[in-house]
């Protein structure tokens, strides 16, 4: 495949993770990209099915506390504390995350089964 980008010439061959800076470590990327796919489908199944008895305000902040329970041990390897606005702009970022989760999970539970 053959592309051009920026100051990339027609014949400079780009590999398609190369567009987002990830050069030597590919196969590692898309393994985690595909885990981590398969983990998300996994939890809206989850949570599909179990928004037919639960209430979507119980689902919702238990699904928050599992996913930041999964998420500390790596986030732990790697963190720095955040700047103000970094901290502003992760605080909306968990706010949209949440009411997005409660819209979803609240069709969800409206919604009827197919199977």
């Amino acid at each position: 495949m053959r592309l051009t980008l920026g100051a990339l010439t027609p014949m400079q061959r780009v590999k398609p993770l190369e567009i987002i800076g990830v050069r030597s470590r590919a196969p590692c990327i898309v393994a985690h990209i595909l885990a981590a796919s398969a983990c998300w489908g996994a939890a809206a199944c989850i949570e599909r099915s179990t928004a037919r008895t639960e209430d979507p305000y119980t689902i919702v902040p238990w699904t928050t506390l599992i996913i930041a329970v999964f998420s500390f041990p790596p986030a732990a390897l790697v963190w720095t504390w955040p700047s103000t606005t970094e901290a502003l702009m992760l605080f909306v970022t968990g706010l949209l995350s949440a009411i997005g989760t409660l819209a979803w999970t609240n069709a969800s539970s409206m919604a009827r089964p197919r199977w």
